[in-house]
């Protein structure tokens, strides 16, 4: 409930303690002061499926030009999305980029002259798959 809440904390966080099989959440009782109507903003509910995560993305990433870089990763069932992380190093992959469809992703950001390694994670309801990191590749010239 929300006045055990004991964080001091603007937005109000409701742990459960135990493990809950649910598939859905309901607010109730909602009453605002003068008559006005209730209003819902931010509300996010966490935990995992009940399924298999999805299995690692297959994909590709070739720098395009000095700023940008083109991120083509192969469609594969059961995965909601993919996080395109990249920096300068494999332990350093600070930069995300979320799509939620594969193919083509152009991405813009990246500085003149640097390396950069790339790793794409396949999601779904059920958890995070880590991809493997590939040190992007440098645009053809001819």
């Amino acid at each position: 409930h929300k006045e055990d809440n004991i964080m001091d904390w603007t937005e109000v966080c409701i742990r459960i303690p135990t493990q809950h099989v649910d598939e859905a959440a309901a607010i109730a009782n909602m009453a605002v002061p003068y008559g006005q109507n209730p209003c819902v903003s931010g509300l996010r509910v966490f935990g995992l499926g009940g399924g298999e995560k999805p299995e690692a993305t297959e994909f590709t990433a070739a720098r395009m030009g000095d700023l940008d870089m083109l991120v083509q990763i192969k469609e594969q069932p059961g995965t909601l999305g993919y996080n395109i992380l990249f920096g300068s190093a494999p332990e350093k992959l600070y930069h995300c980029y979320m799509a939620f469809v594969a193919g083509s992703h152009r991405i813009g950001a990246l500085i003149k002259g640097r390396e950069y390694y790339v790793r794409v994670d396949a999601f779904n309801e059920n958890g995070i798959t880590e991809g493997t990191c590939i040190k992007l590749q440098q645009e053809e010239t001819t």
